[in-house]
């Protein structure tokens, strides 16, 4: 087992956060020279970071997912047992190549994503692969969309999610769409309704709400004014609430993230901060969250039910600052801070 990290207040009494789905390699643009572009590789993929994160911080994370042999998959579970992440059951290693992200950065530091994922190791994982002891000491387990894009891993997700839920665990998702992986928009949507009906905790960016409600009118988002999208954001998140998720996370970027339970809001500005790159900056976000619940004990359904603002509000401004400091470093897991830190930030903005 790999060694906990010990900075995060009652790490080993925490209930452990499953993440499942890809671990992919970013590379990130550095710079630009005369008829060429020079990357460097990043370990990445949502879940996989998510664990990195939550890790990192002190938390209890273990990550499922198929990885490759190749030199970036060993890349990967360095990084990945580095931050504290238990590495126990990931299955056996894939002779699939591991998929790769592109990422061009503008001068603020967004991304734009060309993918290579055909036949890689991710989308090898299987339903056979689950095994009871991978739920034991865990109360909630993490997903994508990614992994529902294939049709092995997309079968062993959804076996996955439905032992989780016979289990008691609290299933929460980032829907991090990423079209270009799908091959058709009836595909994206069936995964998707699937999703958020299994949902407890779900996270989406302000672009991707009308993914979730196609009554969310995306045509004005940055020419409305703020009482008016605000507006826009709460009808779309009562419907969503309604269909069973407890906690909805929406982020906006420098624009700040809102959070809603069944009885609250609380919307947390955004930390103020120059980027050098947002890759991993919303998965930083929500292992922050998912940190907070385990360390808390508001990860079962009864506590998430009674979330109220303040509650809320906590839990926003601590995964902001978190995702503040990733978004000052280059990378995913690399640039993601460790709980001292985390308290350091906070504490020079009070």
């Amino acid at each position: 087992m790999v060694k906990r990290y010990a900075a995060g207040d009652g790490a080993e009494e925490m209930n452990s956060v499953i993440c499942s789905g890809e671990a992919i390699i970013d590379m990130i643009q550095k710079r630009r020279a005369p008829n060429k572009l020079i990357f460097e590789a990043h370990p990445g993929g949502a879940p996989a970071n998510v664990a990195g994160g939550i890790g990192k911080l002190g938390g209890s994370a273990r990550f499922f997912g198929k990885v490759s042999t190749d030199i970036f998959g060993k890349l990967i579970l360095d990084t990945l047992g580095r931050n504290n992440v238990d590495l126990r059951f990931v299955p056996p290693l894939s002779s699939k190549p591991t998929a790769i992200s592109l990422v061009s950065l503008d001068r603020s530091g967004n991304r734009d994503f060309v993918f290579h994922h055909c036949s890689t190791a991710d989308s090898e994982l299987g339903s056979e692969e689950i095994t009871g002891d991978l739920f034991a000491g865990a109360s909630i387990c993490h997903v994508g969309s990614f992994a529902l894009s294939e049709r092995r891993s997309g079968k062993a997700t959804v076996s996955l999610i439905e032992r989780a839920v016979s289990e008691n665990c609290l299933i929460s998702c980032d829907i991090n769409v990423r079209e270009q992986l799908w091959k058709s928009r009836r595909q994206l949507s069936r995964a998707l309704r699937y999703l958020h009906g299994r949902s407890d905790i779900l996270k989406c960016s302000l672009e991707e709400m009308h993914y979730l409600d196609s009554d969310f009118d995306t045509a004005h988002l940055h020419g409305s004014g703020n009482s008016i999208l605000l507006e826009r954001i709460q009808k779309s998140s009562a419907r969503i609430l309604s269909e069973g998720v407890r906690l909805l996370v929406v982020t906006m970027g420098s624009n700040g993230s809102i959070l809603f339970s069944v009885r609250a809001s609380a919307f947390v500005p955004s930390f103020q901060i120059r980027a050098v790159d947002t890759t991993g900056a919303g998965d930083s976000f929500l292992a922050a969250v998912l940190y907070k619940l385990t360390s808390k004990g508001w990860d079962n359904r009864a506590s998430l039910n009674r979330l109220g603002k303040m509650d809320l509000g906590e839990i926003g401004r601590f995964a902001s600052a978190v995702s503040a400091i990733s978004c000052t470093r280059h990378g995913g897991i690399e640039s993601f801070p460790f709980m001292h830190e985390v308290e350091k930030f906070l504490s020079s903005r009070n």
